[in-house]
């Protein structure tokens, strides 16, 4: 799509209509009689009109347009970025989340994705079309991009039209009229007169008009409100031309009816993939070590994060300082909502004025962490409006006066959190969720590392070491915590008592250790003490299991159990290089070839007085925990608790060789 395709800047086509309108306009401005200048006046306005280089004031302002819509920056960052070298083909739903309803039980859902209904389809071809189109979306979800793209298009010739590109915001600022506005972007051509031109491009329907940010508009002295008059006015009176006007989801009540309703879509796995191949390049080393490390299980957090194009590309300019997704993945999602909550507007001076922004950011967040804990306290991800109206009338009755606002109404600050930032969005009519799970779970994280509720804490300790659907909110917390030592205190003990007395899983334990250190003398490893005995301790386990009859585990509850700990133990390995994880890797190491190499051994050890798997798996996923959590958490006693993880003492080992059940 190299060069101009000429035919889709046919302006030399509009001399004679152009030239009816400056004539026309000359006479209304004429005090003179008509007949007696009308000659002269229009041999000398066609005569000026017929000297314009056509050819020339397209190709400037083809130039122009590209070079001011071609790049952009992301937040700042120095990085100037080429939309065509990471565009990446955007989809839209042709029905209106918050327009939809939903009539189920609202508890029955288990993610905010169940409500999304409606099809996708290639944001692009919509606008080939030519019909009106009212955009909406989050913020970050690449409207402004999408409509650049539709320009440098236009400018390309795929879209037959001369493409108009206007920042809503920044016309309502000058205080000019549309036309006028417009004609300022056509000055550089060297017209007699742009404005004329431009109603005589507009007249014939020759432009596609891309009007951009509605919601950036500010509401004072009604200026959105003649903002949109102003459009819909042009868009009747125009009405050959296309128009495509963006504003972000619940920022307008307004309806346009001659447009037609869309929102973009959130990005799926192959959009991200398409964006993060286009930003490194398809043979890229560095493309293909954010590939690896993006497919991992424990990235899902950021895959979440990455459906909003805004977020995936913050995501790629992290990646990029060390090649490697951080452990610490927190201050990645505190990066991601310092973005959304703070940055975003600021880095494009738009200033909004509202309730809302009387609260400070640090409130804010104070506002988010209270309505993300009380629903994620509540196994709820998604929640009523009348439920999070009352979320937030409390947080507000509850700030100290001189912070507090004569019109705490919940709904507006409903309305103005989802248009600001969009982190808490309505999935449909009244029913709302975080704009990402990612996001509600930090939020949640950090009202606990805030509370300083040990009661709580130690609740959701408890919780957390078997549910793993509270596995993300824990490494947040230990991740925000400048010393996480009492958590980590807590979740040894809790180690201990998942594991319980159960014979059979100390026995097998046991084994395992026992098993380690001799593999660790044998190979030259420093070891721990008990070395000398450990041969003695296996080899009484193994006798001890020769001379029993009990039944063995199932095949299927060997491999439920061969699976978390070869899973244990791949994640122990990656990592191995960076940490110290103590005897725990050789352990595990040591069960899970066990456990998948002699799974008739390995049953025999754990049954007969293992009756009950499904809670040995629950204390291999918790062990799983402390150490994910070792990983990201600042602690004091680090040694100790690694040793907690699958170890056992000697006197456990005897009386498991020695007690019978009932």
């Amino acid at each position: 799509m190299s060069g101009l395709d000429l035919a889709s800047f046919d302006w030399q086509g509009l001399l004679g209509q152009t030239t009816d309108f400056a004539v026309e306009i000359a006479k209304k401005q004429s005090k003179e009689v008509v007949s007696s200048i009308s000659d002269r006046l229009l041999e000398t306005i066609r005569t000026k009109w017929e000297k314009v280089d056509w050819k020339g004031t397209r190709n400037d302002y083809r130039k122009n347009l590209l070079e001011n819509l071609s790049t952009t920056k992301i937040l700042g960052n120095p990085k100037t970025i080429r939309i065509e070298d990471v565009y990446t083909d955007a989809f839209v739903f042709d029905r209106i989340s918050a327009l939809k309803r939903f009539a189920g039980d609202i508890n029955s859902l288990q993610t905010a994705d169940s409500l999304q209904e409606g099809t996708r389809l290639p944001a692009l071809e919509v606008a080939e079309t030519g019909d009106n189109l009212f955009i909406l979306g989050r913020p970050g979800a690449g409207k402004t991009t999408f409509l650049k793209y539709l320009a440098i298009l236009a400018c390309k010739g795929r879209i037959k039209k001369t493409p108009i590109f206007i920042s809503l915001k920044d016309w309502s600022d000058s205080s000019l009229s549309l036309i006028p506005y417009i004609a300022n972007q056509f000055d550089l051509c060297g017209f007699p007169d742009a404005e004329i031109f431009v109603r005589a491009l507009l007249e014939r329907g020759d432009a596609i008009i891309l009007l951009d940010g509605l919601d950036e508009v500010n509401e004072q002295d009604s200026k959105r409100k003649q903002t949109i008059k102003e459009v819909v006015n042009l868009s009747l009176k125009y009405k050959k031309c296309q128009y495509c006007l963006t504003c972000r989801t619940a920022a307008t009540d307004y309806s346009f009816e001659k447009f037609k309703y869309l929102e973009v879509a959130d990005f799926d796995a192959n959009q991200q993939i398409q964006l993060v191949t286009q930003w490194y390049g398809e043979n890229s080393e560095h493309l293909k070590r954010f590939i690896a490390g993006w497919k991992e299980n424990e990235q899902e957090g950021l895959r979440d994060l990455g459906r909003t194009p805004l977020l995936l590309t913050l995501l790629c300019l992290a990646f990029e300082e060390s090649l490697v997704f951080p452990a610490r993945q927190v201050d990645l999602y505190k990066e991601a909502i310092d973005a959304l909550l703070r940055k975003w507007d600021t880095s494009r001076l738009i200033s909004r004025d509202d309730f809302y922004k009387n609260l400070s950011f640090s409130r804010r967040e104070h506002l988010f962490e209270a309505v993300a804990a009380k629903f994620y306290f509540d196994s709820r991800t998604v929640f009523r409006r009348s439920e999070l109206e009352r979320t937030i009338l409390d947080f507000l009755r509850d700030l100290p006066d001189k912070e507090k606002s004569e019109e705490a109404d919940a709904s507006i600050v409903i309305k103005q959190i989802e248009a600001q930032h969009g982190l808490i969005v309505e999935r449909a009519v009244d029913i709302f969720s975080f704009s990402h799970l990612t996001i509600q779970e930090y939020f949640t994280a950090s009202f606990l590392v805030k509370s300083h509720d040990e009661v709580i804490l130690n609740n959701v300790v408890e919780v957390a070491m078997q549910d793993q659907k509270w596995r993300e909110v824990m490494l947040y917390t230990v991740g925000l915590l400048p010393s996480a030592d009492s958590v980590l205190e807590k979740m040894s003990k809790q180690l201990k008592n998942l594991r319980g007395s159960d014979p059979g899983v100390i026995r097998f334990l046991g084994y395992c250790h026992c098993d380690a250190l001799l593999r660790r003398r044998k190979n030259g490893t420093p070891a721990m003490v008990g070395t000398t005995s450990a041969a003695m301790v296996k080899r009484r386990i193994e006798e001890y299991v020769g001379k029993t009859t009990n039944p063995p585990l199932t095949s299927a509850e060997t491999e439920a159990i061969a699976e978390h700990f070869v899973k244990i133990r791949n994640f122990l390995h990656t990592r191995e290089d960076k940490y110290d994880f103590g005897m725990a890797a050789d352990i595990v190491t040591s069960a899970a070839e066990l456990i998948t190499k002699q799974p008739s051994r390995a049953a025999a050890i754990l049954g007969g007085y293992f009756t009950r798997p499904d809670q040995f798996i629950s204390y291999l996923y918790a062990c799983r925990l402390m150490i994910e959590c070792l990983e990201v958490a600042v602690v004091k006693q680090r040694k100790i608790y690694i040793e907690s993880i699958m170890s056992i003492n000697d006197n456990e080992i005897t009386g498991a060789l020695i007690l019978r059940r009932a």
